[in-house]
């Protein structure tokens, strides 16, 4: 008789061998390589970490900022956030992009959202500047509304596990 084994819980199908989770630095690393590769496939944690650092960049920027405003009495000039802004702005969508190719997607809905933001941000310089109808706040909340779904859409496909084998941008980083 032979003994019951377990079941495996990342039983693959036969696509390969499963790829322990990457570390914080192996993700920053890796992403930091491929800083602006908008091709290929980025697994849940390259990119969940890589988010970690960004969240946490920012608000030590934030925080710089702020101490600086407030020792100096300067302007709200947020030199060190626009300087972080505008290291990490590439490689956040580059790896965005590439975790939507690793479920299957198109970097395009990226592109999508940031058009809907613009729409938001152009429509809101609008109505500051002058005293519009209602109709226009109805079409900027409709504009918000719609960026607020996009953003929830991003964020189900970024929260989806990768598609097992190659799919059209390339092999699974998660299975060998």
């Amino acid at each position: 008789m032979e003994p019951i084994q377990e079941p495996n819980q990342h039983a693959n199908d036969g696509q390969g061998t499963l790829r322990p989770m990457l570390s914080f630095g192996e993700a920053v690393s890796i992403c930091l390589k491929k800083y602006s590769d908008f091709k290929g496939r980025a697994r849940r944690s390259e990119y969940w970490w890589w988010v970690l650092l960004s969240l946490i960049a920012g608000t030590v920027a934030k925080f710089i900022d702020g101490t600086f405003n407030l020792l100096f009495s300067a302007s709200s000039i947020n030199i060190v956030s626009i300087i972080v802004w505008l290291v990490l702005i590439i490689p956040s969508l580059a790896v965005a992009t590439r975790r939507l190719h690793d479920t299957g997607r198109s970097g395009w809905w990226i592109v999508a959202l940031a058009v809907v933001g613009v729409i938001e941000v152009i429509l809101s310089f609008i109505i500051a500047d002058s005293v519009p109808s209602l109709l226009w706040y109805y079409v900027l909340w409709f504009v918000i509304l719609i960026l607020l779904l996009l953003s929830l859409i991003l964020l189900y496909f970024e929260v989806l596990d990768s598609h097992k084998g190659e799919n059209q941008y390339g092999p699974s980083p998660k299975y060998q």
